[in-house]
């Protein structure tokens, strides 16, 4: 995340910043952490459900793209990170907080791949793979005695050992939070497999520990809740919401954030775009901050001022912004179980062609009566 520097102008930038090339002012606004109000309420929660002492505790925070979600749960790491290491500071083993991406399946219907996961975990809790990872046996090499790993053990036994080295590795490192962004992706699973089975895949990696799960990602992690008796226990879920159209001041408090973030020599007046900025990022800031950067390269690049036809040039394409405003409505009716204020057609609750198809029981197929014949026409021999 960039660091900011707060002035008595309002400007976040470093002075001077604004004279740099195109490429490091860019750079700076692309990493710059912008604080709005759901943001901070959103820190709010997690902070307050990372207080507490219940082993396997996992916190999902849902919302559409770009609100902000990636970006909250890196500051939540670098705290803890921080706070432990200001308190600890020779400590050599501890590592407080480690953040990862889930990563999708590489084919559509493929299964998540745990191992995969495993193993990038593994590595970002600084813990040594091939030798602790598998079972390892005495060899005799150059008339020595070594202990080499098992290869041939086969595929179940190599996933019991990366699974134990895992669980101690996290017992090891005493992590106090785990974050993984893009969790959804863990819910894929292969030929039916449920959603409480990989709820419970990744609650055991931590039940027996005091490490916190947070997980990160699109409205399908809600599911995880709704469908885990253990979750259901165990889980809090937190819904970090795009703006309303009757939240202007608020989405206005984070247009400012962003307006004093952009190291630019030409001031504006950000309000006079609220309108198109809203209406255009669904109420997203993440979007909105997009579209700026957009906006700052355009404007330098035709040394021109930054105006309301720049801006509108910076917007995303018709059917881009169709489908932002889908997952807002979409989402928020799913958590929340009632319709998103500006959702006036109804399109949250709306059933879409796959979804109503999924919901349709399967026809099954009719079986005859036992002992009873199934009628039919005889031939008749003339």
């Amino acid at each position: 995340m960039g660091n900011s520097t707060n002035r008595d102008d309002g400007i976040l930038y470093p002075r001077g910043l604004e004279n740099a090339e195109i490429n490091q002012r860019v750079d700076y606004f692309n990493e710059a952490m912008i604080k709005h109000y759901y943001f901070d309420q959103t820190i709010s929660d997690a902070n307050r459900y990372l207080q507490t002492r219940m082993r396997g505790t996992v916190i999902i925070i849902v919302g559409p793209a770009g609100v902000g979600k990636t970006a909250l749960c890196e500051l939540l790491c670098d705290q803890a990170n921080a706070s432990y290491f200001a308190s600890h500071p020779d400590d050599q083993f501890v590592i407080p907080a480690v953040g990862i991406e889930a990563l999708a399946p590489e084919r559509e219907g493929e299964a998540f791949d745990w191992d995969e996961f495993k193993i990038n975990l593994l590595e970002r809790l600084q813990i040594p793979l091939v030798g602790e990872s598998l079972p390892a046996v005495n060899q005799m090499i150059l008339g020595k005695k070594v202990l080499v790993p098992q290869y041939d053990v086969g595929v179940k036994g190599i996933r019991r050992a990366l699974r134990r080295r895992l669980i101690s590795g996290i017992d090891v490192r005493n992590p106090t939070l785990v974050f993984v962004d893009e969790a959804a992706n863990m819910l894929k699973g292969a030929r039916g497999r449920s959603v409480d089975t990989q709820a419970n895949t990744m609650r055991s990696l931590i039940n027996n520990v005091k490490t916190k799960l947070l997980l990160t990602g699109a409205y399908d992690l809600h599911d995880l809740i709704s469908s885990s008796g253990q979750l259901a226990r165990r889980g809090r879920l937190i819904h970090m919401k795009a703006y309303t159209s009757k939240e202007r001041d608020k989405f206005m408090g984070g247009l400012i954030g962003l307006k004093n973030s952009m190291p630019i020599k030409r001031n504006f007046d950000i309000s006079d775009f609220a309108d198109m900025l809203e209406s255009g990022s669904a109420g997203c800031i993440g979007v909105v901050k997009s579209i700026l950067l957009d906006v700052m390269v355009l404007s330098d690049m035709e040394n021109a001022r930054i105006s309301r036809d720049l801006v509108s040039r910076c917007m995303p394409a018709a059917d881009v912004v169709e489908t932002l405003w889908r997952e807002v409505f979409k989402g928020y009716y799913r958590v929340e179980r009632t319709l998103h204020p500006d959702d006036k057609k109804g399109i949250g609750s709306a059933r879409t062609q796959s979804e109503a198809k999924s919901e349709t029981p399967s026809r099954r197929r009719r079986r005859g009566r036992v002992g009873l014949q199934k009628p039919r026409r005889h031939r008749m021999e003339s």
